[in-house]
């Protein structure tokens, strides 16, 4: 089922058309424009009026890949403050929650959009939050100016543990009241005990989840218990973490005078990063906590290649792991802390602490050191002969990374960082649904076998105050594809109003997030350096140089003219970005008119009974990153929809509901050569089946003719002219009855190497 919540919503446009026995009468409207950028899903939730619960399907981000569910659910907005059990879905940007958000029982809340919880959400013993953003990207903020003094941002209140939480995707800012934790338990006072055990903490995420957690002064954890209060179990996989506990706590771990349950950590990177005061332990107990270990008992586990950075300062006694001042960690047994081979801690440092290099497992419960090799950042390079060079310190004197000045094409070296690791070797685009503007890159083996590597994309184009908007688009190492002979293809997602907008491409690595070397080649096959390690292309870039380019046949050339036409079209309709240039349209497009045999060919056809209750039906198209046809059956309200089935091309459908009495199917994710294409839409009541047979095409012809709506009939006229000259290029029957889909071979345009 196609749902509004599975797509990244670009900006869409529709024409509303009610359909008798036979499609002779036509009542167009205009539907309403969606404001870009387009950084959430759901926007076209206003078709369902202002019901709040609603069932359907989101789209919700866990570990780099897409996931689904289809559900009931809630649209919240400022007025509805107490969850309860369900799914919860926040997707108005900049939604800003003035009142504490109360969680009773087991909640899910998806956040599409950047949202300010000002005084934190309150989740008590026996209920439980799970959190999912729609994109990496996605910011959640609360801020300490705005709670309540013994607060957790996200979890108890004041004398109070906290629920079970779980983070498993976005990026976070979360402080805390004065006292509590940022994520865990409220504050607690001087002799108060809690009859309920703190809930656990999960982050279970990825590299691109971000959560900075900072505990309130006087005594409360970054990710634990607050003042006086212990933590419950906390395991963390995946995502950068910063957590600073304040006034005695543990960064992770135990508030002051608390200590800590099991805590474990896995599969970090190196912004990892945990900061304790006055005592505490970075990870572990806080400040004065008196705990009984059972022997042989885990109370931290450090696995599966953790990287991290623990700082103690603030006075005297902070250890990195578990111990406080006033413990002697020699009494515990060995296995309190459990260290795997291949985790790291990069640094533990404390201000009276002088740097030492030891194994991890020597000082881990003991002292605060510093655990590598050397920490200097002002390593230089030494030739040590025969063509060997290698980096050192001047301070320690440490020599390391010794390698032969050989970079190879692509290839760096990376003693003196000559060379480069990817090399731009041409562009283009994939005319799918989802239109992608197309790198081919020559990488690297380092490149190659970094999974963690991740493209970042950069989108930006004037807004209509002068400001540039900004959009940015991480595509991670296992989306790239391989196109064989050490190249790989990365793709970013465009819309057609987005056709000039400027993309830029950088490839950073899995180590600390730098930007890798960038280089393309010449005409003449010279290779060279991208300025700041950045490429940089738009459609209208390649639209325009397949134009121009002798070597292209003319199917491609022609295809590129139209494609022009219709990015140039859409910038105009929808007002996105500069569309100073945009008045430039081939004769073809602008004296485009419809004829008799553009109906018969494209035109709605509708055939059988409507079933009892069945009123008639709509269409739109959705300009988004996904070309999707709609129809919608819209009903009187007499039958329950349960009493109906839905089809598209004959398989049964889960339509949508997008308004009252009004149900929606979705052909989505349709490319360029089958825009003509048509498909079938019905419903039945199982003895009366309406069918509503269509294409895009089908829609472009009413827009055309409708001489009050200049630039959605422009629009129309090159919509349908790219559509004609797609079918050509790749070879599609543009009868739309013997059309077929998908079309067979690449959606790709030829590559584009002028620079």
């Amino acid at each position: 089922m196609k749902k509004d919540m599975k797509r990244i919503i670009a900006t869409f446009v529709s024409t509303t058309m009610l359909f008798g026995a036979v499609p002779a009468t036509v009542l167009a409207k205009d539907g309403d424009d969606i404001t870009l950028p387009f950084v959430g899903a759901g926007e076209l939730e206003k078709d369902a009026g202002n019901a709040q619960t609603q069932h359907g399907t989101l789209t919700y981000r866990y570990k780099s890949e897409n996931k689904t569910i289809e559900t009931d659910y809630t649209a919240v907005d400022l007025s509805i403050t107490t969850w309860t059990s369900g799914w919860y879905y926040c997707n108005t940007y900049n939604m800003r929650f003035n009142d504490r958000i109360e969680v009773t029982g087991d909640v899910t809340l998806l956040v599409g959009k950047t949202t300010y919880f000002n005084k934190g959400i309150h989740v008590g013993p026996g209920s439980s939050l799970t959190i999912y953003t729609v994109s990496d990207e996605v910011y959640v903020q609360i801020f300490r100016t705005n709670l309540e003094a013994g607060q957790a941002g996200i979890g108890g209140n004041e004398n109070e543990v906290n629920g079970a939480i779980t983070i498993c995707s976005g990026s976070y800012n979360i402080d805390a009241g004065t006292g509590a934790a940022a994520i865990g338990t409220g504050a607690f006072g001087e002799g108060v005990v809690s009859a309920a055990e703190p809930g656990k903490i999960v982050i279970d995420a990825d590299r691109y989840c971000s959560l900075n957690a900072t505990g309130g002064e006087d005594g409360g954890a970054g990710i634990g218990g607050g003042r006086y209060s212990n933590s419950g179990e906390i395991s963390i996989t995946g995502a950068a973490v910063t957590a600073a506990g304040k006034g005695g706590a543990a960064g992770i771990g135990g508030g002051l005078g608390g200590s800590c349950g099991k805590i474990s950590v896995a599969a970090t990177d190196r912004r990892f990063t945990v900061t304790s005061e006055d005592g505490a332990a970075g990870i572990g107990n806080g400040a004065g906590a008196s705990p009984v270990y059972s022997d042989g008992e885990t109370v931290i586990e450090i696995s599966d290649k953790a990287e991290m950075t623990i700082r103690t300062e603030n006075g005297a006694g902070g250890k990195a792991l578990l111990c406080n001042a006033d413990e002697d960690a020699t009494t515990l047994s060995d296995a309190a802390i459990l260290i795997y081979p291949d985790a790291r801690i990069s640094k533990i440092i404390d201000e009276n602490t002088t740097e030492i290099t030891r194994d991890v497992l020597d000082c881990a419960l003991n002292e605060s050191v510093v655990i590598e090799q050397c920490s200097h950042n002002h390593q230089s390079v030494v030739d040590l002969g025969n063509g060997y060079h290698a980096k050192a310190c001047p301070d320690c004197r440490a020599t390391f990374d010794e390698e032969a000045h050989a970079p190879g094409i692509p290839g760096k070296c990376f003693v003196c960082g000559s060379g480069f690791d990817a090399l731009v070797e041409s562009k283009n685009v994939v005319f799918s649904g989802k239109l992608n503007l197309r790198f081919e890159v020559k990488i690297s083996d380092a490149l190659s076998s970094d999974e963690d590597a991740v493209a970042v994309f950069v989108q930006s184009y004037p807004g209509a105050d002068g400001d540039v908007i900004v959009r940015t688009t991480n595509v991670p190492r296992s989306s790239w594809k391989d196109a064989g002979d050490g190249k790989v293809w990365i793709d970013c997602e465009i819309s057609a109003p987005e056709y000039s907008d400027n993309i830029v491409l950088t490839i950073k690595d899995s180590v600390d997030g730098s930007e890798l070397f960038l280089s393309n080649k010449d005409s003449n096959g010279t290779y060279g350096m991208y300025s700041n390690n950045t490429s940089t292309y738009t459609a209208y870039n390649y639209a325009n140089n397949m134009m121009n380019d002798s070597s292209a046949s003319s199917e491609m050339r022609k295809l590129a003219e139209m494609f022009d036409a219709y990015g140039r079209a859409a910038q105009r309709r929808f007002a996105h970005g500069n569309v100073s240039g945009s008045n430039r349209f081939p004769e073809e497009v602008q004296n485009l008119t419809v004829t008799e045999e553009m109906k018969e060919t494209y035109g709605v056809k509708t055939s059988g009974t409507k079933p009892d209750g069945v009123k008639g039906a709509s269409i739109r198209v959705d300009f988004d990153s996904d070309n999707t046809l709609r129809i919608t059956f819209n009903l009187d309200g007499t039958r329950s929809v349960d009493q109906y089935k839905f089809y598209l091309d004959g398989n049964e459908y889960d339509a949508e509901e997008v308004g009252t009495n009004r149900y929606a199917i979705y052909k989505s994710n349709i490319a360029a050569p089958n825009l003509s294409c048509d498909h079938v839409f019905a419903i039945s009541d199982g003895t009366n089946t309406y069918k509503v047979t269509a294409s895009v095409l089908s829609y472009t012809l009413f827009a055309i003719e409708d001489d009050s709506k200049p630039e959605m009939q422009l629009l129309g006229k090159a919509l349908y002219c790219y559509s004609q000259a797609a079918d050509a290029y790749f070879g599609v029957d543009t009868n739309s009855t013997n059309a077929k889909q998908p079309v067979d071979g690449s959606l790709a345009g030829p590559g584009d190497t002028s620079y």
